[in-house]
């Protein structure tokens, strides 16, 4: 399945169906969306307190929970602006034409190089 970026009320529809006590198949299904999205955000839900037992807020009680959870995954990852000021070395390894290294490869002899 293609990339699609889940949009806000999608997520309510999610937490929603899967509070009523649809399969997680049936609502990927529904939303057009994997599986293994719809597990993590039922997944972030549950971490804010929301379950199937409970009776369900409503939508605008538990959805700024669940995007500033969303916002804290999501943020810009540490690890890339470390790497960014090794750009031109790792596309060196990479494009070299007498060994050049796949880009896995490439991020491991840096993190060797440089104590990463």
């Amino acid at each position: 399945m293609a990339f699609k970026r889940i949009q806000l009320m999608e997520i309510w529809e999610i937490l929603r169906r899967w509070h009523d006590g649809q399969s997680i198949s049936g609502i990927a299904k529904s939303i057009g969306c994997d599986r293994k999205t719809v597990r993590s955000y039922i997944r972030l839900a549950c971490e804010q307190g929301l379950t199937r037992q409970n009776v369900l807020e409503r939508k605008d009680q538990i959805l700024p929970l669940i995007q500033a959870a969303i916002e804290h995954l999501h943020s810009k990852a540490d690890k890339q602006a470390l790497l960014a000021s090794y750009l031109d070395e790792i596309v060196s390894l990479v494009n070299n034409t007498d060994t050049p290294l796949k880009p896995k490869t490439a991020f491991e002899v840096i993190c060797q190089r440089h104590n990463l």
